[in-house]
């Protein structure tokens, strides 16, 4: 991938992590609701670090040495499917766990912030485990932009359109 698609991608990180904490200053200090968007902030944040410097790549390579040195590298399949669905299955917990208890008037609709976290915690996820049958999917070229890159920016976007989505008037 070149090296100025990267910096677009991160710059939008960047902007989608600004306009999260934005989101996160319209609701009272220590609700549920400021806590989601601060810590998505710096969930985004993180990510775009994590993409710059293609950090996810060296914990793969951290993994796979380690492997080698303590003998497990004949099973590293076995554990790289293990930790992928330990990961994935805390990810979805926490998006469960957000979802329920994301205490706003306006809550009601408000899926695509999840999804698009969803989305994200699920890519980052899969690129850092580095599974040979993932990776096939994920690093698959549709010629300008990859499997994966399509997916990173559909959970961008789905958070973005979640926090300009106008907010519903409470019925009570």
């Amino acid at each position: 991938m070149n090296a100025s698609f990267s910096w677009i991608v991160v710059s939008i990180y960047i902007l989608v992590g600004a306009l999260t904490l934005i989101k996160a200053n319209r609701y009272p200090n220590g609700s549920s609701v400021y806590s989601f968007w601060i810590i998505l902030t710096g969930v985004l944040f993180l990510l775009a670090i994590v993409r710059q410097f293609q950090l996810h790549d060296q914990l793969s390579n951290f993994g796979r040495h380690l492997s080698l040195q303590n003998g497990l590298y004949p099973i590293r399949r076995y554990l790289q499917l293990t930790t992928l669905l330990a990961l994935l299955s805390t990810s979805i917990g926490m998006i469960i766990h957000w979802s329920r208890n994301y205490e706003s008037d306006t809550s009601s609709g408000r899926s695509l912030v999840f999804i698009g976290t969803g989305l994200l915690l699920m890519i980052w996820t899969l690129r850092t485990v580095s599974y040979h049958y993932t990776d096939q999917i994920i690093h698959f070229d549709l010629g300008l932009i990859s499997m994966s890159s399509i997916l990173e920016l559909s959970g961008l976007v789905a958070i973005t359109f979640d926090i300009f989505k106008p907010s519903r008037p409470s019925l009570s």
